[in-house]
């Protein structure tokens, strides 16, 4: 058989599954929020007016009689005193609005950027030793990100999207040389929860070009500066025609603040094809970000 089915494997054991994962994870468990609204207080008295009217008072007229027995009238007297009013209405100050305050955003994702990793270990008994390089864009509008990893023999794009639930994980694709497949989940993977401490364990399954990757990811441990992680993958299904079974294993430590991938050991064993023309791909790898 030739060595392309091993090439292309051993490009995701090492790249896609054993570090791209972790990397998407976001929250912690005491801050979930994407992004926090601008917030507005605003005090407002109530206007108050007073009038007060003052009464006018109209004496009666009585008609006055002469000797001659004459009625005659003197001019109706009136003595009313003239409304008084108050001054002109009085109102409160005007509202008073206190100017809207905007919290920082929280961190989207992992922390934009360009990290250097330092690898050792051996795969099928040859030294692979090197080094890889993860390029991590501003996560977009709709909340992705995408992970890109580089590494001598291809190239690795893992795609997430971070929600106010959690991190998703929704697809990764592997390129070089001898070849390229692309994985989706079959159906939303949650893969780290929102409210994700030490003990949670998700799991999901991706599909494409043949191959099925059912993953289970857990958390042990979750401190203030780093996390650790485990992430298990069930592989199998069938690659340039050559059946695929396997395991692929990897415990993470992480910085809490992102999931940036500080240290990561990997190790695979995956069976591609049937015998005599079978091929056991094996490999022990440690992964170690550059400072």
């Amino acid at each position: 058989m030739t060595r392309t089915p091993n090439r292309i494997l051993a490009t995701a054991c090492a790249v896609v599954f054993l570090a791209g994962v972790v990397s998407a994870a976001t929250y912690d468990d005491t801050d979930t929020t994407l992004s926090s609204d601008a917030a507005s207080d605003v005090d407002t008295a109530d206007s108050t007016t007073s009038t007060s009217t003052g009464d006018g008072a109209t004496p009666a007229t009585e008609p006055t009689t002469d000797d001659d027995g004459a009625d005659a009238e003197d001019p109706a007297t009136e003595d009313t005193a003239p409304p008084t009013t108050s001054a002109a209405p009085t109102t409160s100050a005007a509202p008073t609005t206190a100017p809207p305050t905007t919290e920082p955003a929280a961190i989207v994702g992992t922390t934009p950027g360009t990290y250097t990793y330092d690898t050792t270990g051996t795969a099928n008994g040859e030294d692979v030793s090197g080094t890889s390089t993860l390029e991590v864009p501003e996560a977009d509008g709709d909340g992705r990100q995408t992970h890109v990893m580089t590494a001598p023999d291809g190239t690795t794009t893992t795609v997430y999207r971070h929600a106010d639930e959690g991190t998703y994980l929704e697809s990764l694709a592997v390129e070089s040389e001898q070849g390229s497949f692309k994985l989706k989940a079959t159906a939303p993977y949650l893969v780290i929860p929102a409210d994700a401490g030490a003990g949670t364990k998700t799991t999901g399954r991706l599909q494409g070009d043949g191959l099925t990757a059912d993953v289970t990811f857990t958390i042990t441990d979750f401190g203030a500066e780093t996390s650790t992680a485990t992430l298990h993958v069930d592989l199998s299904g069938k690659i340039q025609g050559f059946d695929v079974d396997g395991t692929m294993d990897s415990t993470i430590v992480a910085r809490s603040s992102d999931q940036l991938p500080l240290d990561t050991r990997a190790q695979s064993d995956i069976t591609v094809g049937n015998p005599p023309l079978g091929a056991e791909i094996q490999s022990d790898t440690r992964s170690v970000l550059r400072q």
